[in-house]
């Protein structure tokens, strides 16, 4: 993502790393909000969730302060708030409204059947009612890991029939959210062979033709926090551990825009810089 030209003593001369900022998580639970790298109630689980070790590994990936170096998020500076998954537009209607700007979703619709992918069904678009209604407001989802699921005994059929595409489902194929696909490490970008598709990574498009996944970053060995201990940590994959990258680059995207105009970027502006100044 190349993040680190944005933070103090980076490329552009700037210092901005997510401060003033906070990144909403909607997952199955709560991270370990006493983890070293969550200092001074720097993430609150505002639900009040049990916690849960894939919503601790997302929320490290996007703020994790860095005590462990090895352990920074891309907007370390920033705080998060967490929410469990239970209740999500509801609850993410009621941030949005109140100014929310950017959330990350690593998790999807629950499978019942292959109708359910590329459709756009009645949750993606109860999201872009959301998105309507708070121009501001982006949120960020995982793209779903099926792409190798050829023992499964309904998917690996469509897979074979589909050849690995049209596997977005849910909330996930709405037109004003950003879906995140997971590629293997790029150290330094120099041209296209650099970047290797995972091998579980869902690929679109939508039953209505667009492209989705719209962006991918890292999603394989990604090193963050998990909930065994207050210094704990694992190194997982899955686009729901590209996710959190991407939420963290629009969270300091959307500081830096601050910082030079004193409000805001529309979250269809977010979108289109973040896509249109892609390497690939």
């Amino acid at each position: 993502a190349r993040a680190t030209s944005l933070y103090s003593g980076g490329a552009l001369g700037i210092n901005i790393q997510g401060q003033d900022m906070v990144a909403y998580v909607w997952d199955g639970g709560s991270p370990r909000t006493t983890h070293t790298e969550f200092p001074n109630n720097k993430v609150v689980s505002i639900d009040g969730a049990f916690e849960d070790e894939h919503a601790a590994h997302v929320m490290g990936t996007i703020v994790a302060q860095g005590i462990n170096t090895s352990l920074r998020g891309i907007a370390f500076d920033a705080s998060g708030a967490s929410y469990d998954w239970n209740n999500d537009l509801t609850e993410m209607t009621t941030e949005a409204s109140a100014g929310m700007l950017v959330s990350n979703h690593s998790y999807g619709t629950s499978f019942n059947g292959t109708y359910i992918f590329g459709a756009y069904d009645s949750k993606a678009r109860q999201f872009d009612d959301i998105a309507l209604n708070a121009p501001f407001y982006l949120a960020v989802a995982a793209a779903g890991n099926d792409r190798n699921d050829f023992n499964d005994p309904q998917i690996g059929p469509y897979l074979g029939e589909k050849g690995g595409y049209n596997l977005i489902k849910g909330m996930q194929n709405a037109k004003n959210i950003l879906t995140v696909g997971a590629v293997s490490q790029v150290s330094n970008y120099t041209s296209p062979v650099q970047v290797l598709m995972t091998g579980f990574s869902s690929w679109g498009p939508t039953d209505d033709g667009r492209i989705k996944p719209e962006i991918v970053t890292k999603g394989q060995g990604v090193k963050s926090t998990t909930i065994d201990s207050d210094t704990s940590f694992a190194t997982l994959q899955g686009t729901s551990m590209a996710s959190p990258g991407v939420a963290g680059v629009a969270l300091l995207l959307q500081q830096y825009y601050n910082s030079l105009n004193n409000v805001f970027m529309k979250a269809a502006t977010l979108k289109g810089l973040i896509l249109h100044t892609a390497s690939e």
